[in-house]
């Protein structure tokens, strides 16, 4: 699993890591898999994005995500679905 940190427009400090599953939901592992947000089984794959005050996934893991531009991330906050979590 790779990790960045990166603050967006507003300032808020948010990190940022890949995350791939197998069938088997207990196991996690960080495969080699094609560049692509369109995976299919046995392997989900997705960027997530936490902050103090919310946390969102990005479908698929962009190819070099890792080595892009703070603003490039931004770019994919801006497109990843928030995580709505039971309380």
């Amino acid at each position: 699993m790779s990790y960045r940190r990166f603050e967006d427009t507003n300032g808020v400090e948010w990190e940022v890591y890949d995350i791939a599953l197998r069938n088997n939901p207990r196991v996690v592992t960080r495969p080699r898999l094609p560049p692509r947000s369109d995976l299919l089984p046995p392997y989900k794959a997705w960027l997530a994005f936490e902050s103090v005050v919310e946390k969102r996934r990005l479908q698929g893991i962009p190819e070099g995500w890792f080595d892009m531009s703070d603003e490039e991330l931004r770019r994919f906050l801006a497109r990843a679905t928030p995580v709505i979590e039971d309380s």
